[in-house]
């Protein structure tokens, strides 16, 4: 992942913010991958794509509810 995305996400200050900026990441990626590989390829990508943005979703969410906020 680029340094620039690292920082945005490691400076975040809420959930909403760090799922945008993992959206924004899967989009370039997508489109990138979209240049070099079949339809169903990509959308399958895509799927596995969003289940992990979810995921890291869910967790920011139980880590702010753990920490009390």
């Amino acid at each position: 992942m680029e340094e620039r995305y690292l920082k945005a996400l490691e400076q975040a200050s809420s959930v909403a913010e760090r799922d945008s900026i993992r959206r924004q990441i899967a989009a370039e990626e997508l489109a990138a991958l979209r240049k070099e590989l079949d339809k169903h390829t990509v959308d399958k990508i895509q799927r596995q794509m969003m289940k992990i943005i979810e995921s890291e979703r869910r967790r920011d969410i139980q880590s702010l509810k753990d920490a009390g906020l």
